[in-house]
């Protein structure tokens, strides 16, 4: 059963979270050289986001900085700094997995591809 179960609601709001899913509808804007927005639908049960880069098809590595909500917006819109900052006409594309209260890990995402401009 999902962890916010509830045996009396009625109507499904479709608010249970019954496993840790793959984060969907990944996209990227505002790609500069300091910093790029990342667009997805955000997972119920995420406890972190670990999210990959690879940068101009040198491989994938795990980002290790901090995402940032971006105020006033909706969930699952997050500023991504970039350090160190990235030359213009760069390729970048990011994936990212989602990890779960429970521990378990989801699969990856669709990969968003961008040139830094």
């Amino acid at each position: 059963a999902a962890i916010n179960y509830n045996s009396s609601a009625n109507t499904d709001d479709g608010s249970c979270c019954v496993s840790c899913s793959d984060v969907s509808t990944l996209s990227l804007s505002d790609t500069g050289t300091t910093s790029m927005k990342l667009h997805f639908t955000e997972v119920c049960e995420a406890a972190m986001y670990n999210v990959e880069l690879n940068i101009s098809n040198g491989g994938w590595a795990l980002y290790t900085g901090i995402l940032t909500v971006d105020p006033g917006l909706v969930n699952g819109n997050y500023t991504l700094p970039l350090n160190p900052n990235l030359a213009l006409q760069t390729e970048v594309q990011v994936r990212i997995k989602t990890t779960c209260s429970d521990i378990s890990i989801s699969g990856y995402s669709n990969t968003a591809s961008t040139v830094i401009s």
